[in-house]
């Protein structure tokens, strides 16, 4: 998503729209499907685009009984071009992973003028991949989702009654190391078999980052620098959080 400066949303969709693209909305979700394995959960809170209008939802169910409050990033209206306001709704935060592949995906529009081209989203890929950090924001605050954050204890324990192995949660953009910790300290620091990984592109977040790990016990957080090594050496997860990650934080609002 696109926000704007000191909390208040950025009024132009086409800005928005033209500085992030769906098709750079889905690339994105594409690295971070991979990270996930099948019955794993991914989160997503604050997008400006809808999860379930990608392509990839075919391999997700949302966890409907389990919906998030405090969505205050609005939400775009592709085929009208305008902003939908999401504010004091609750809506689907966390979706459960349910195939590893899609067998055939056709990338449609109900308006040409939204069709997307098979090299406009190489390119959106490309132009990805050279940039790296998307959300320029280091804003972020310890227990900052508590339902989501609730949730995914619950659905995670109960992942982890019919496992065998230790559990993995990534937190995609960790930022300066809020997210990780709060999962360490408030909702698996019960649970040794928990493991938080962080990953962020940022050298001030990442150093931040290692800083508030060592406030865990040792082993409990891994903080990645994504530059360097790949979340998908750890993986796959039972659980990547990407919230506030699709965002572009600035001046220009």
């Amino acid at each position: 998503c696109i926000y704007g400066k000191a909390g208040v949303p950025f009024k132009n969709v086409t800005y928005v729209m033209e500085n992030f693209p769906f098709s750079t909305f889905e690339s994105m979700l594409e690295d971070i499907d991979s990270y996930l394995k099948v019955d794993g959960v991914l989160a997503i809170h604050n997008s400006n685009y809808n999860f379930m209008d990608t392509y990839l939802a075919d391999k997700y169910e949302p966890i409907s009984d389990k919906k998030c409050p405090d969505h205050f990033v609005p939400r775009i209206d592709r085929i009208n071009k305008k902003f939908i306001s999401v504010e004091n709704q609750l809506m689907d935060c966390l979706y459960r992973k349910v195939a590893s592949s899609i067998d055939q995906v056709a990338i449609t529009s109900s308006n040409n003028d939204y069709s997307v081209a098979s090299d406009e989203i190489e390119n959106e890929k490309e132009l990805l991949a050279n940039k790296k950090q998307i959300q320029l924001s280091h804003g972020t605050a310890m227990n900052r989702y508590p339902e989501q954050y609730s949730f995914l204890k619950e659905l995670v324990g109960q992942q982890q009654e019919q496992a065998e192995t230790d559990k993995k949660v990534l937190s995609f953009g960790c930022s300066t190391g809020e997210e990780p910790l709060t999962l360490a300290q408030q909702y698996f620091g019960e649970d040794p078999s928990v493991k938080i990984f962080g990953v962020d592109v940022a050298d001030f977040a990442i150093s931040e980052s290692l800083k508030k790990s060592q406030q865990a016990p040792e082993g409990k957080i891994t903080i990645l620098d994504g530059r360097e090594v790949s979340p998908k050496v750890h993986g796959p997860y039972d659980a990547v959080l990407g919230n506030s990650i699709f965002c572009i934080y600035g001046k220009a609002g």
